[in-house]
């Protein structure tokens, strides 16, 4: 097979595989810390403001790519490809800090075209780390945290995943310094290397987006304000809970003096606390819209319809009543605007017709 001479043998891998998921069957908080860390990171870039004028202009990009990159970094760890996942850790660390850079003023969706359409031009290139520490220090909440906590060194302190990035030495090459053959093994050294530095990633991330977005630590029900399609950059509740357990108590009681010292965010938890309480009719509106929009999407109410019956088996009889009238009224809506099919299924029905 081509490549041969260049692939780890498959049982191999699939050894490490299974001796990972063994490892965290014997840890099991390991792996609870490690689910709270990702949910935690995934949701973080709800924070960053999204509205009609931005919403398709890549401002978030920084983001979601670092999550992508949380992601690779996962599978490559449980794969045992240790020095290439904390690259990846790496690159998920400057990705967020970069979403800040970008957003520090607001003016994202201007500030990373140049950047997000990988321009030949220096403008475009991705800023040097000391040039993005300068620009996240220019906001007053992050200069002050900075002032008293020195979130900026303990960022530094993360340089060692540069290291496997250049190779720095036996210590950061594929076999991390341990004694060991030329096969590859499940290490735990390099599951917990991984699981560290991860923590520490999590806590300097989440801590830059709270001082950038304060309104991230508030403690509200914004469901009822908001309903099921929040656009506000807020956290919920049980996500705040997370960042409990993960953040010092000393950085969270600070961000929450400096929320309560910030005016935009104070401006804006008012408008938000300001507003009418939603009814159940206005939530069940807001359901059909979503549902509309995601058949109209592209899924076809067909499709739709299969898997939203697969998910009614786990609901009470009374949910059950609900979801089936609100099928029947999205499915009247279907079939008036010729949207029964989904799109390819569709395409394919029309071209057969001409035939």
């Amino acid at each position: 097979m081509l490549f041969d001479n260049f692939n780890y043998e498959k049982d191999s891998i699939e050894k490490v595989y299974k001796a990972t998921d063994k490892y965290f069957e014997l840890y099991p908080e390991k792996l609870k810390k490690i689910n709270d860390m990702s949910w935690l990171f995934f949701k973080l870039w709800n924070l960053i403001p999204e509205t009609m004028d931005n919403i398709f202009s890549g401002h978030s990009f920084p983001a979601m790519e670092a999550w992508e990159e949380i992601k690779v970094s996962s599978q490559l760890c449980k794969l045992g490809y240790y020095k290439q996942s904390y690259i990846s850790l790496r690159n998920a660390l400057e990705l967020s800090l970069l979403s800040i850079y970008f957003n520090i003023d607001d003016n994202g969706p201007e500030k990373i075209q140049s950047w997000l359409r990988s321009r030949e031009s220096i403008e475009s290139n991705t800023p040097r780390t000391d040039k993005i520490w300068k620009v996240l220090l220019s906001n007053e909440n992050i200069q002050l945290f900075n002032t008293i906590f020195d979130i900026k060194g303990r960022y530094y302190k993360l340089s060692y995943l540069s290291n496997y990035v250049h190779t720095k030495g036996a210590k950061f090459s594929n076999r991390l310094g341990l004694l060991k053959g030329n096969t590859h093994d499940f290490e735990e050294s390099g599951v917990n290397i991984w699981i560290e530095s991860f923590f520490e990633i999590t806590i300097i991330i989440t801590t830059i987006f709270l001082l950038r977005y304060p309104i991230g630590i508030i403690r509200y029900n914004w469901y009822k304000k908001c309903g099921i399609d929040n656009p506000y950059p807020v956290l919920e509740e049980h996500e705040i809970d997370i960042i409990y357990k993960i953040l010092p108590n000393s950085y969270i009681q600070k961000i929450i003096e400096i929320c309560r010292n910030d005016k935009e965010t104070q401006d804006l938890y008012k408008f938000i606390t300001d507003l009418p309480d939603m009814t159940e009719n206005d939530v069940e509106e807001q359901i059909i819209r979503l549902d509309e929009m995601e058949i109209q999407g592209g899924i076809g109410f067909i499709e739709w319809e299969k898997k939203e019956r697969k998910q009614m088996e786990k609901y009470t009889e009374s949910e059950r009543k609900i979801i089936d009238s609100r099928i029947e009224k999205i499915k009247k809506w279907a079939e008036e605007n010729d949207f029964m099919n989904c799109r390819i299924e569709k395409s394919i029905l029309t071209h057969a017709s001409t035939l």
